[in-house]
């Protein structure tokens, strides 16, 4: 974990990429997480406004998705799949 400010990110790979990041005072992220909030609005429906009715991620890290996601649909099931057992504990360890 590196602490910037208010910010909290997960750093794996020798320091080579950012897995998860925490901000208790901002939902958007700057990176890849924010365009995740719009998956909804593609696919092979029209939008009308409803939110999704279940998530799967593959990749959940230390859960910026997910954190992301309940802030814009509300409450909603979210499964998340994790290869590194070590990198959702660590960051729920940090996270309070």
């Amino acid at each position: 974990m590196v602490q910037k400010g208010t910010e909290r990110d997960l750093v794996l790979n020798e320091g080579q990429a950012v897995h998860s990041v925490y901000d208790p005072t901002q939902q958007l992220t700057g990176g890849p997480w924010d365009y995740f909030t719009l998956a909804p609005l593609y696919g092979n429906r029209q939008w009308t406004g409803q939110k999704p009715g279940r998530v799967l991620i593959v990749g959940l890290a230390a859960g910026t998705a997910p954190r992301q996601l309940t802030a814009a649909y509300g409450p909603i099931p979210i499964d998340g799949v994790e290869i590194d057992p070590g990198s959702s504990t660590s960051a729920a360890a940090t996270s309070t």
